[in-house]
């Protein structure tokens, strides 16, 4: 079969059935969700006050002085303790996307697959842990260059489930894998899927291998279309589509040992809940959203994630105050005439980002 059409062919829309997420919402399970938000809470509760607590410095919250003051702007950010908040409330986004999607990753996907056995759910392959634990005792540097000859950095997660075991390379959204990273996942799939099924058939005696590309949250639509690239890829490197009407998106290298795909969203925490047949677990996002939900709540009765966050907006504003331009003749005429405080507190703010603190 041609490659052209691939990617059309595998890309459908998801549109929002209140009747369909009713139904899914009967098919959640309370003890999974609250297994998980028990777990997820566990972690909340100990490591998100930490994270915001080690932030304690201006430098710390340094940010594109560009887009700092044309954000205040926009926002009409004229308060120190507005201008901290915003700071406060994007640092904390960005440090929490990685370190928080990791968290799932262990913590979640550890109670699927549904009706597996324990040790075969959802965790880090051995052979990685095998890879690592060789690399002890180096240094940071022999450490990099002995990681350019890893056969199971790609893979996240592995599991088994019926037949077969599942190997998955987990990336938190849409637009997270970029040129770089389609290169090499694209290279170690092509060098080492082979190493991989041979694996897994020793040490598990399973008849094959899946390896999926998984994007948690997103919609085939919604992607850049870089997991779909690492497919089109791979169909040059011995892989063939198995059947595009049926099974879009699938592809198998020729005796369908290996299969590998991708997993978006919605089809992402399907697949985990039942890599087997992922129709029957479509409501298995929900168990992780709820299952968030309840772990908030009880991490806030605790009050420490509030009273971190307090104690970094305090600290961000007096570091702002000490900032502020000296009034008098400190400033050229011409600046202290045309502009007010406002843009000169954002001024000070942006000043901060190209000096280290004493």
């Amino acid at each position: 079969m041609s490659v052209q059409g691939f990617y059309k062919g595998i890309k459908r829309s998801r549109y929002y059935d209140a009747d369909e997420v009713a139904q899914w919402f009967q098919q959640v399970s309370r003890k999974r969700v609250e297994e998980i938000g028990a777990a997820m809470e566990a972690y909340i509760s100990t490591n998100l006050p930490t994270v915001i607590r080690r932030k304690s410095k201006l430098g710390d919250y340094r940010t594109s002085p560009y887009v700092l003051m044309a954000t205040a702007g926009a926002l009409r950010l004229s308060d120190l303790r507005d201008l901290s908040k915003f700071l406060v409330d994007i640092k904390l986004y960005m440090g929490l996307e990685t370190s928080f999607g990791k968290s799932i990753e262990k913590i979640v996907m550890g109670h699927y697959p549904i009706g597996v056995p324990e040790t075969d759910r959802w965790q880090s392959p051995i052979e990685k842990d095998e890879e690592f634990a060789r690399l002890a005792g180096l240094s940071a540097e022999e450490k990099s260059g002995r990681r350019v000859d890893s056969v199971w950095r790609e893979i996240d997660s592995s599991c088994i489930d019926g037949d077969r075991r599942h190997l998955m390379t987990i990336k938190s959204g849409t637009s997270t894998i970029n040129d770089t990273q389609v290169g090499g996942m694209h290279t170690a799939i092509r060098d080492n899927h082979m190493k991989w099924l041979a694996s897994s058939q020793e040490r598990f005696g399973v008849k094959g291998i899946d390896i999926v590309i998984g994007l948690t949250y997103g919609t085939d639509r919604a992607t850049n279309n870089k997991e779909n690239q690492i497919l089109a890829k791979l169909l040059s490197s011995g892989f063939h589509e198995v059947d595009r009407e049926s099974q879009p998106g699938i592809i198998a290298n020729p005796d369908g040992t290996v299969r590998v795909y991708r997993a978006i969203g919605i089809d992402y925490w399907a697949y985990t809940a039942n890599p087997e047949d992922p129709s029957v677990s479509q409501f298995a996002f929900l168990e992780v959203l709820l299952g968030l939900a309840t772990a908030l709540r009880l991490a806030h009765e605790k009050e420490d994630i509030g009273t971190a966050l307090n104690e970094r907006l305090d600290l961000l504003s007096d570091a702002f105050r000490s900032l502020r331009f000296p009034q008098g003749n400190a400033l050229p005429q011409w600046i202290s005439q045309d502009m007010g405080i406002t843009e000169l507190t954002w001024l000070a703010a942006a000043v901060s980002s190209f000096f280290d603190e004493k």
